[in-house]
């Protein structure tokens, strides 16, 4: 399994999102309760721009394994490329808890602040 993980991670990085789908696809089933393949399905889904699916997964990736930031942060982008400020500044807000040291989330999050600050006021 953990090769599979390897290989799939490669072939994103290749941006050979057809390759690395076919081979995610079939571990779904006996592998369901894995967040590591759903956070790399939802890679999948954001490089294919499937904001939707992309969003999806990363969500059960972090319900799968709530303490990990880096699949908050995932979530977070995907909702922004969602526009859904809301939910994005909520997940980066999870980052921050988990990993108080996370500047990407913290600059994201001043970001989406400011946006959405202006865009009401």
């Amino acid at each position: 399994m953990q090769s599979e993980h390897v290989k799939v991670k490669i072939l994103l990085q290749e941006k050979k999102y057809e390759e690395a789908f076919s081979i995610l696809e079939p571990l779904f089933p006996q592998n369901s309760s894995d967040p590591e393949l759903y956070f790399m399905l939802g890679e999948y889904f954001m490089a294919v721009e499937d904001i939707s699916n992309a969003v999806r997964s990363f969500k059960k990736a972090s319900q799968l394994n709530w303490n990990d930031p880096e699949y908050y942060l995932a979530l977070a982008t995907a909702y922004e490329a969602f526009n859904e400020p809301a939910s994005a500044m909520e997940a980066y807000l999870k980052v921050i808890a988990l990993d108080e040291r996370s500047e990407l989330a913290m600059q994201r999050l001043t970001n989406l602040t400011r946006h959405t600050y202006i865009m009401e006021g």
